[in-house]
């Protein structure tokens, strides 16, 4: 096995990642290329010829060949029975054998399919042209080893066949020496060669000589015949054909490679040290020269190599093809997450310490032992995270504290066993501006608002294998609220009164708004807040809340207890509240009677008080008399005649005529809230009584005296 170290090559990151973005696969697909149409015969070989596009599973693809129905469709068992097949992920050619069962049409067809190994279809393609097969008998080759002719050498005599199976012949090492073709068979062999590279802008493959000379030669039976020129170092496919003239010209056709490539490993690495951080693992990259316009490029390996990517970490190695490497951009990549100190790599040239020695190699799909392998050692150091903990808020004049947490890993060089741990110092920077050296940082000096705080290394001369970025992080320095911040108005919105209030009980609930500066001025940087409490006399509950800048009103509930309720507003933020503000809400008495007047019953000319108990805030008092000459209103009563104390608790009758029995009286008290009215009371006025007149009566004893009337 050759080895060779290939030197790495330092390129900017962003290289890379502009190379993977542009990468793009290409579609598979499968082309026919001309061949003979025929006719062919009965058993007769036939070499379909096609160009393989996109990228085909190592050692999971199948390319079947199919023949059509006699009218060129494909419904029948038959015509879905492959006639033959390659097993490789890279092939242009498939040499099939006509059925001896074949039936005499000029309209047939060909299919291509391109399978993986659970028969799934990566590809299909089905010839435009149509070909013959007459009733005839075709040949398959010799009867040994059904071949037509076969590339050898004759000084001293080499068999060139390095795959068998896949019909794959050539050199192990490219060469220039001379081709002899031998033909197997008793027939004679027409033969055309085409350099596999003819498309490319490479002029010496796309006229070449050694291509050009060989088309359509002729080897007898049992020939053994010089080609003409030299080869180039690329893969040449062979096409041949028999033509039997006892057969009615049948023709049979097959086809295979001649392997002269050279077997080159143009692998470099973007970057010779690799670095990761926890849980994002560093990205190390082959870069594989795959130009193809230059003669020398991976391009111009044999397309049907295996390439081998190992990555010396104990990973799985990867395994693929030049076109999967195309279609990477010629970039392979695999993530490193453990470190290379205490590695040692040895390659031809030295011994390589703190290292992995990633490698690719090359190798043909044959009995060939060569292979090429590219190392490259590089190392894999953890990257120096910085980074510190801290507060993100502050008060103005408070003392804050950042605390150092960063982690510097070992490294080590090449070409000295072991590693260890670099001693770096750190600079503390506030807002750009360099505060400190120190591990740690402690400032009290920060003013208010928003202020970057950023920690950096500082390697002092030695140069770290990893350079780590900077950390920083924002904190924001506040005050706290004016002691005079806190204001709300009672009511609603419009009304900005700041006094105190008075209310009845069983109030319906009303908004109380937050006047506070701090609501349209001020900039803080947590979120104020508004703190409200309602206290109130005995058998109230107290009510606080705390609310945000969003919803930052209250509202007071209806209140049932009479007495004053006292509401409190401060603002507050983690670094200080604000002075209470304060207002006194008092909930009034409701009037009420809780002793109405009683009835009344006198006589005649005589006095008489009506007299009614009541509670509540604020009272005033109306007495209201229901006369027969009122009919059913009652009308106030003033203090004229015999009434006095009309606006009083107690109403006095002086002098009550008879007239004013029956009378009807209630009291009305009034205060801060609704009115009450009392129950009815009645003045009953009995008359005086009277005696008429009595006349002098002379009566005998023992007689009826005549009854004398009082009234």
């Amino acid at each position: 096995m050759k080895k060779r170290l290939q030197k790495s090559s330092l390129f900017f990151i962003g290289i890379l990642i502009s190379l993977i973005t542009l990468a793009q696969t290409t579609p598979r697909s499968l082309t026919f290329q001309t061949i003979p149409t025929g006719a062919y015969g009965k058993g007769s070989s036939i070499a379909a010829l096609f160009t393989p596009s996109g990228s085909y599973p190592l050692n999971n693809t199948t390319f079947n060949l199919y023949l059509s129905d006699p009218d060129g469709n494909f419904n029948s068992t038959a015509s879905n029975t492959a006639i033959g097949s390659a097993q490789t992920h890279y092939i242009t050619f498939i040499n099939g054998l006509i059925p001896t069962n074949a039936a005499v049409s000029n309209t047939y067809k060909l299919k291509i399919t391109a399978v993986d190994g659970s028969g799934s279809v990566l590809a299909t393609t089905i010839s435009s042209f149509s070909i013959t097969i007459q009733n005839t008998n075709g040949t398959n080759g010799d009867a040994t080893n059904q071949k037509f002719t076969t590339p050898v050498d004759i000084s001293p005599f080499i068999d060139y066949t390095i795959n068998n199976t896949l019909g794959l012949y050539g050199r192990c090492v490219a060469s220039a020496d001379d081709i002899y073709v031998r033909n197997n068979t008793t027939s004679s062999v027409t033969l055309s060669v085409k350099n596999e590279f003819d498309n490319t802008s490479i002029a010496a493959y796309n006229n070449d000589a050694f291509a050009t000379q060989n088309q359509n030669i002729v080897i007898t039976s049992n020939q053994r015949l010089k080609l003409s020129g030299s080869p180039q170092k690329i893969h040449y496919r062979f096409f041949q054909t028999i033509t039997d003239a006892n057969q009615s010209n049948t023709i049979s056709t097959k086809a295979y490679f001649f392997i002269n490539n050279d077997l080159t490993a143009p692998f470099s690495a973007l970057l010779s040290v690799v670095c990761y951080e926890s849980g994002n693992p560093g990205i190390f990259t082959f870069k594989t020269d795959i130009d193809p316009t230059k003669a020398g490029s991976v391009y111009f390996n044999y397309p049907g190599n295996i390439y081998t990517a190992k990555w010396d970490d104990n990973s799985a190695n990867y395994v693929t093809t030049i076109q999967d490497i195309i279609d990477k951009s010629g970039l392979l990549t695999h993530p490193y997450s453990q470190s290379s100190c205490g590695k040692t790599v040895t390659a031809s040239n030295g011994t390589f310490y703190n290292s992995f020695g990633p490698s690719m190699t090359v190798a043909a799909p044959s009995n060939c032992t060569q292979t090429q392998e590219a190392i490259t050692p590089i190392q894999i150091f953890p990257k120096p995270k910085i980074s510190f903990t801290g507060p993100t808020k502050g008060c103005l004049g408070a003392s804050l504290t950042f605390t150092n947490t960063s982690i510097v890993s070992p490294q080590g060089s090449k070409t000295v066993a072991g590693c260890t741990t670099p001693n770096i110092l750190f600079y503390w920077f506030v807002d750009n501006v360099q505060a400190a050296i120190s591990t740690n940082f402690t400032t009290s000096s920060l003013p208010l608002g928003n202020h970057t705080i950023q920690l950096a290394p500082y390697t002092g001369g030695t140069t770290l294998s990893c350079t780590p970025s900077p950390f920083e992080t924002t904190v924001c320095i506040e005050a706290p609220p004016p002691v005079d911040a806190a204001r709300f108005a009672l009511i609603d919105v419009d009304n900005i009164r700041n006094l105190d209030t008075t209310i009845c009980p069983a109030n319906n609930p009303f908004l109380v708004v937050n006047k506070s500066t701090t609501l349209t001025s001020g900039t803080f940087c947590s979120l104020l807040d508004y703190n409200w409490k309602l206290t109130g006399p005995a058998g109230f509950t107290q009510i606080t809340s705390t609310v945000k800048a969003s919803s930052p009103n209250f509202t007071i509930p209806s209140l049932i207890i009479k007495g004053n309720y006292t509401l409190t507003l401060t603002v507050s933020n983690p670094c200080g509240t604000s002075n209470a503000f304060t207002r006194i809400i008092t909930v009034l008495e409701q009037p009420a009677i809780t002793t109405p007047p009683a009835n009344k019953t006198i006589c005649e000319g005589n006095n008489t008080t009506f007299t009614g108990v009541a509670t509540g805030s604020n009272l005033t008092y109306k007495w209201q008399v229901l006369s027969t000459a009122n009919g059913a209103t009652y009308t106030d009563v003033n203090n004229t005649g015999v009434y006095s104390g009309a606006t009083t608790a107690s109403l006095t009758i002086t002098g009550a005529t008879f007239s004013m029995n029956g009378y009807k009286y209630k009291l009305i008290i009034s205060g801060s809230c609704t009115p009450d009215v009392s129950s009815e009371a009645l003045l009953t006025v009995n008359p005086i009584p009277t005696v008429d007149a009595i006349s002098n009566q002379a009566v005998c004893a023992g007689s009826t005296v005549t009854a004398i009337a009082i009234t």
